[in-house]
């Protein structure tokens, strides 16, 4: 960017190369999917932390959502994932959804 004859850059974290999956911004954080691990952006204090892993490389994300409860929700194309924020390694698939149509638990 060029102002009054000044150049500015930016300077840019890569998390991941090539495997960013999905990025969304939830309350205060800027949440990043890549691959099969789940990384936030905390602004206050200007870095990425690592929240946690699933037990596989996930299919593309479709939605993703921070409930009131704490808890992230994340949808791909075949499994439905929740993460409690407070204990992250209780991650679990609650779900299925087969072809697209036909969401089962367990």
């Amino acid at each position: 960017m060029i102002s009054s004859g000044i150049i500015y850059t930016n300077q840019f974290d890569c998390l991941r190369e090539g495997d960013v999956s999905f990025i969304s911004w939830y309350g205060d954080k800027l949440w990043v999917i890549a691959r099969d691990s789940v990384f936030y952006y905390q602004e206050s204090e200007k870095q990425f932390h690592y929240l946690t892993t699933l037990e596989e490389e996930i299919s593309p994300v479709t939605a993703m959502y921070v409930g009131d409860d704490h808890t992230l929700w994340i949808a791909t194309v075949e499994n439905v994932w929740v993460v409690p924020l407070s204990f992250p390694e209780q991650r679990r698939k609650i779900g299925t959804i087969r072809n697209g149509q036909c969401f089962s638990l367990g």
